[in-house]
């Protein structure tokens, strides 16, 4: 397997595998890079950006909202994501914020 070592073949490879709706070890299986390769560019992405950004310099189209405890009770804990008039995306408990943003960016890339 080729070695690779540029900071930006790695950089667009983690940004590409990001966007991807695929997991980051199928994206790294299906472009042929290490898979652990791809997972230590992405934390080291990841921890570079929280460095160099100040947390209240990000923009962020989410809200922070706070749930009662008796409505989970009440409702069995259940997320509902309604994507249009006749589709409803259901789960157990609510998605990672993380999962949330890759799903949405997916979507909005499938119009």
């Amino acid at each position: 397997m080729k070695k690779h070592s540029n900071a930006t073949f790695w950089k667009d490879h983690v940004a590409a595998a990001l966007q991807d709706p695929v997991s980051i070890s199928a994206y790294a299986k299906r472009h042929a890079i290490p898979v652990k390769s791809l997972y230590y560019w992405h934390k080291k992405i990841k921890k570079s950006n929280s460095e160099s950004k100040p947390v209240a310099a990000i923009a962020t189209p989410f809200v922070a909202v706070r749930i009662p405890e008796k409505i989970n009770e009440q409702r069995g804990a259940n997320f509902a994501l309604v994507l249009a008039q006749n589709i409803r995306l259901e789960m157990a408990v609510p998605p990672a914020p993380e999962w949330l943003a890759n799903f949405i960016r997916a979507m909005q890339g499938a119009r």
